[in-house]
Order: C-alpha cells, then sequence, then structure tokens
C-alpha cells in the first residue's frame, strides 16, 4: 500500500499559507472594519503601517496613532460667535464672554434681571481657541455683542437686581476702580429711518428716501464673508423706513468699563442704538468708565429715560446721522478734558469748501433733532486748548467747546434742563457750522425738526459762557 504523505503546512499555521499573507490580511480587516474592534468608540479606528519582508519570514512591522480627543463640551456660561438661534442668558452662573456675540435676524438675546456679564480683554483666550469661536469683529477687535437687524436684545432687569455689564478683571458689581475701555460694546441695529447713508433713487424724493448706513470698518473691521457679508463695510449695515421699529428692550441695565478699540479700531462706543424705532424702550440705564463715547443714537426715534453717563472719555451721550428721538431725566457728566456732555450732530458737510456739496448733505428732512427735557448736563475743565483744522484738543485729546454741543446742522429742543461746568467751558450750549436751512425759534413745535429752540426755562451756569457759536 502506498503511503500518505501529511500535506505541507505554510510558516503560519495555516496549509498553504504564508506568515505574510495572514498578515496583509489582519490590516484589510482592520482597515474595512475602521477599528470598531479596537476599543476607541469607532471613531477612526487604528493606523497601520505594514513592511513586507521577502519569503514572508518576519511579522509586520506595525506603527499606531491614537486619535486626537475631541474637545470638552462647551461650558454654557461662556458666550462668543454667531448665533443663529435664541439665546438666554440667566443669573444662576457668571457669562463670560470670550469672542465677540453676534445675535442673526429673527432671533434674540434675552437675559435675566441680576445676571452679571463679564467680558474678555481679547479673543484669542484658551477657551475661545479650544472651541474654535471665530472673532466675527474681525482682527484685533476687542470682545463685542452685537443684534443685527431683524434680531433684538431683550435685557430687562430690576432695581434691585440690575444686569450689569463689566470688565472680567473688575470685581463682582463694583467699579470704583476707573478700568476703561477694556472690551468693545454693545451694538444694537435696527431698520428704522436715517438722515444719510448710501444714496437711494432720485425719484423717490426726500420724503420717501430712506437710507442705510453701517458701523464702519475703522469701528468694527468684520471678519471677511463670515456673515454672509461682501466686504467689511458691509459688516453692519442698518436702517430702512421702519420708525416704529423695536429693537428691544434694555431696562436697569448697567454697562462698565467698555467703549475700548483694537489696534485698528476708534470710536467704539459702550453702548449704541443705530436705526432703532421708537417701540424700543430704554430706560434706567447707567453706563460709565467708557474710553470713547457713553451712549450713541444713530438716526432712529427710540427714547431715552432715566439713563446716566459718567465718566467717559469722549462725550457722554452723541447723536447723529437723524435721530429724532425725545429724552427725559437723563443726568451726564464728562470729566476734566472730556468731550461735551451732550452732543447733537447733523449731516451738514463743515469741512468742504463747496456751498453746493453742503447744501446736498443738509437736504434730507430727517434732520437730527432731538427733544431733551428735565436733564442734567455737567462737563469739567477745559483749559490750555489748541484748534487743528476743525478739530478742538488739548494736550492731543479731543476736545469740545460747549456743555452741550450742537453741530453740522443739526436741531435741538431743549427744555427745563440744568448744563454746568464745574470750572471753564467756553459755553454752556454751543452751536456751530449752521445749516443756512435751519431756524432759530422763539417757540416750540414738536413736528418741525428744522428749528433750533432752547427754552427760557432752563438753568445754564458756571464759569463758562451761556449759549454761542
Amino acid at each position: 500500500m502506498k503511503a500518505v504523505q501529511p500535506r505541507r503546512r505554510g510558516a503560519s499555521g495555516v496549509p498553504g499559507v504564508s506568515r505574510g499573507v495572514v498578515a496583509w490580511l489582519a490590516v484589510l480587516v482592520v482597515a474595512l472594519s475602521g477599528g470598531h474592534g479596537s476599543g476607541n468608540g469607532g471613531g477612526g479606528g487604528m493606523v497601520m503601517m505594514v513592511s513586507a519582508q521577502p519569503g514572508g519570514s518576519s511579522p509586520p512591522v506595525l506603527a499606531t496613532s491614537p486619535p486626537s480627543p475631541p474637545p470638552p463640551n462647551r461650558d454654557w456660561t461662556f458666550a462668543g460667535g454667531v448665533y443663529n438661534e435664541p439665546v438666554r442668558w440667566t443669573n444662576r452662573s457668571v457669562i463670560t464672554v470670550i469672542s465677540t456675540v453676534v445675535i442673526m435676524p429673527g432671533f434674540f438675546l434675552s437675559i435675566e434681571e441680576g445676571t452679571v456679564i463679564q467680558v474678555r480683554p481679547n479673543c484669542t483666550s484658551h477657551e475661545a481657541v479650544l472651541w474654535g469661536v471665530d472673532n466675527c469683529g474681525g482682527a484685533n477687535a476687542l470682545p463685542s455683542i452685537i443684534i443685527m437687524p431683524g434680531a433684538q436684545l431683550m435685557a430687562v432687569g430690576h432695581p434691585e437686581r440690575p444686569i450689569t455689564f463689566r470688565a472680567e478683571s473688575q470685581t463682582a458689581m463694583v467699579a470704583d476702580d476707573f478700568v476703561t475701555g477694556a472690551w468693545g460694546g454693545i451694538f444694537v441695529l435696527g431698520n428704522a429711518r436715517l438722515s444719510q447713508g448710501v444714496a437711494v433713487p432720485a425719484s423717490m424724493g426726500n420724503h420717501l428716501a430712506h437710507f442705510t448706513s453701517n458701523i464702519p470698518s475703522s469701528v468694527l473691521p468684520g471678519a471677511g464673508n463670515k456673515l454672509g457679508n461682501n466686504g467689511a463695510d458691509l459688516f453692519m449695515k442698518y436702517g430702512k423706513d421702519l420708525d416704529e421699529y423695536s429693537c428691544g428692550r434694555v431696562e436697569y441695565v448697567r454697562v462698565l468699563n467698555g467703549g475700548g478699540g483694537g489696534v485698528t479700531q476708534n470710536n467704539i462706543d459702550a453702548l449704541g442704538f443705530y436705526g432703532c424705532g421708537y417701540a424700543t424702550k430704554i430706560a434706567h440705564v447707567e453706563v460709565a468708565h467708557s474710553k470713547t463715547n457713553g451712549m450713541t443714537l444713530s438716526g432712529g426715534t427710540a427714547s431715552l429715560k432715566y439713563v446716566t453717563v459718567w465718566n467717559c472719555g469722549k462725550d457722554g451721550i452723541k447723536v447723529s446721522n437723524g435721530y429724532r428721538g425725545g429724552m427725559q431725566y437723563l443726568f451726564v457728566t464728562v470729566p476734566e478734558h472730556g468731550g461735551s456732555a451732550f452732543r447733537s450732530e447733523g449731516t451738514w458737510t463743515y469741512n468742504t469748501a463747496l456751498a453746493s456739496d453742503k447744501q446736498a448733505a443738509d437736504a434730507s428732512m430727517w434732520r437730527t433733532h432731538p427733544i431733551v427735557y428735565s436733564s442734567t448736563f455737567v462737563a469739567g475743565d477745559m483749559t490750555n486748548i489748541t484748534t487743528v483744522g476743525t478739530v478742538t484738543t488739548q494736550n492731543g485729546r479731543y476736545e469740545a467747546f460747549g456743555i452741550v454741543e450742537v453741530t453740522m446742522g443739526s436741531g435741538l429742543t431743549l427744555g427745563n434742563s440744568i448744563v454746568l461746568s464745574t470750572d471753564v467751558r467756553p459755553f454752556g450750549v454751543c452751536v456751530k457750522d449752521c445749516s443756512t436751512t435751519m431756524e432759530v425759534s422763539h417757540y416750540h413745535d414738536p413736528y418741525e425738526t428744522d428749528k433750533l429752540w432752547i427754552s427760557p426755562n432752563n438753568i445754564i451756569g458756571g464759569d463758562g459762557g451761556a449759549t454761542g457759536s
């Protein structure tokens, strides 16, 4: 009988298969499975490098690179980035703004009474980098809060539990060390009328004209196309023809230590309302320790009541671009070498040599004309002043002649108010760069914006003069 020889086995122990083939099969299985059986949670398997040896006599050489762990879940107390959803900040914890916050149209930012919001001095903190929060304010921009047109800010505090915005470095609820300009500001944008901006068709006529404007890139540069804009100067457009437009409610709110600027920035105001209509409610607000202006209202018809502004590097309250709202019970004081306690700017282009250009800039019927009653405006010393072109400076800093300053063709109604200098100011109420089409009137017509009316019931005192131009 012929003996049957046993079948030769390969080096792998499997009949006719070498160790090298088995190793390649193992690599293929791991690659196809994505490493699900490796204990890595199924997210990206083990990376294998195979070095084939001649004859398959040696096992493959494997090199492993474990996947990077995902960043930890973002804490709800940290805020920053673009929000295409409603946002609610509660008083259960301090809210830390680590990067510019942008609330997109159709949504709102709601803040509970007693909430403290602390703002970082820059947008490059560890948390901002960890969570990939883009700075929508643009390169070098300080963290700010931006409410886009079509969105709303609903910040409603309580007399005993106000909402407070402050620099992170400040002690909670205390701002007595006068840190100024430590963060950007709050920009609330709406769709009310403006007096100037992007040109509209002449066929519309001035009585129907409406403009759009924008926060210029020198103030907030923007970040490319992050918000669907086509350039930095289209980043924050505002204004339309809706004088009744509501930007929300801001009541019992304190804004401290803002009004800063980045490397390329200037004139970031601590609190600004741009194109907000008369349905916007602003009352019981305090703004303090701004490096630039305290509060700005550009265009629109929003009204103010019970507002206090103090210790600001430039103007206390500034209105411009066709603002036509009412103001009552304001208390504004600016320190030594500051700007005006109250400044109103029209659209008159006073630095052009052509009278026709001035007249065209002053043609809009939506003239800046604030109506101010029962308010107090106080300004500190202004000595050793010099004039460079049309800008008055003292020791290289911006200055204003008047405690209340009306310029560039703006109208004004001022009644039952106190205008006081604690030292030396040339004028209590200074009117300059006047419009040729505006009337200085002896009577008050609340429906006529082409007038300048200062009530005899005002008290204008101090070491400076009363009124002048």
